[in-house]
């Protein structure tokens, strides 16, 4: 067989089958054109599949079986993130509970102590999820489903590189317009349609003057939008977890590594970390997708780190960026 006819190369094997972009690129219209992935639209979002499941240590045609797009984002099946963190990270995991109305487990990992993660009834009603169709029909792998991925980003996030799972992706981070008005209704359908006339008219006219008839009617919708808003603070506490669990992993002073990331910030559009009411910098006033990409690309972001550790004076927070090359990503 002539060899040129090929895009994957002969490789050792500490070597990635895809090498370089070029490579990849014809693998990933390959693959496209194949015509067995029908959720990918296009020959760019097959090589980020394939890319992002390279840097997890998968194959490009097992990517594209575990991770798929989400409403924007890439997510992976759950049962492919536990296969990850046992490879990469040595967790192993038992069923310490398991039925159709939850599910605990247990998980190992060397060099940590035992962690339990449970996810029941109880928090699937939190969420909204217990009206859905694949919770109504499959609600026992659903809870196996949730309860692993608690586990696995609390337990090896440095593993899975922030992917949240498709279960997760589907029903909580970026719930459909029809989704949200089944949440809202279902609770109190008659009172809404009273609510909505009044929450046109009165803030335009008169919040002020009328205090105690509106405070009831501000309060109510206020808390109907939960749903919509509350998963997205959520999916923020935990990135922000994961980058802290991957700070303690590395033994890196939080108050140096934040310095780093707001020095780091002057020189390239990205906002990890900015000063709150008491003008110390926090994660939680960063901005959330440059969070993620932080969490993403810890690695890099770790090098860089330790470069600046060298040189670091505690005036550098207040004087000049670093300028270096622009970051990958």
């Amino acid at each position: 067989m002539n060899k040129t006819t090929t895009a994957i190369v002969p490789r050792k094997e500490t070597e990635s089958l895809v090498p370089d972009a070029v490579n990849m690129s014809m693998i990933a219209k390959k693959l496209l054109d194949s015509g067995m992935w029908p959720k990918f639209k296009n020959e760019a979002q097959v090589f980020a599949a394939a890319e992002y499941g390279r840097e997890l240590g998968i194959g490009p045609v097992m990517s594209l079986n575990t991770i798929f797009p989400v409403n924007g984002q890439l997510s992976m099946m759950a049962g492919a993130m536990l296969a990850v963190a046992n490879q990469k990270a040595g967790v192993t995991w038992k069923v310490e509970a398991w039925t159709a109305k939850g599910c605990t487990l247990i998980f190992s990992r060397p060099g940590f102590d035992p962690l339990k993660a449970t996810f029941d009834e109880t928090d699937a009603k939190e969420a909204g999820l217990l009206g859905k169709d694949n919770w109504r029909g499959y609600s026992k792998d659903m809870y196996f489903s949730r309860a692993a991925t608690r586990g696995v980003r609390k337990i090896a996030p440095d593993a899975i590189l922030g992917l949240y799972s498709i279960e997760e992706m589907q029903d909580v981070i970026m719930p459909s317009a029809e989704d949200i008005k089944e949440v809202k209704t279902e609770p109190e359908p008659e009172n809404e349609k009273k609510k909505e006339p009044e929450k046109e008219t009165p803030p335009a006219s008169a919040a002020e003057p009328k205090p105690t008839p509106k405070s009831g009617t501000k309060t109510k919708p206020a808390e109907q939008a939960k749903p919509a808003i509350t998963p997205v603070k959520d999916d923020k506490e935990r990135v922000i977890e994961n980058i802290k669990a991957m700070l303690a992993e590395k033994t890196f002073d939080p108050k140096h590594f934040k310095i780093f990331l707001y020095d780091f910030a002057k020189d390239h559009k990205v906002k990890f970390v900015e000063r709150n009411q008491f003008k110390n910098l926090s994660f939680h006033e960063g901005d959330y997708n440059d969070l993620q990409k932080l969490l993403v690309h810890f690695g890099y972001m770790s090098d860089k780190y330790l470069e600046w550790a060298k040189t670091y004076q505690p005036q550098v927070e207040e004087t000049g960026g670093t300028g270096e090359e622009e970051p990958p990503f």
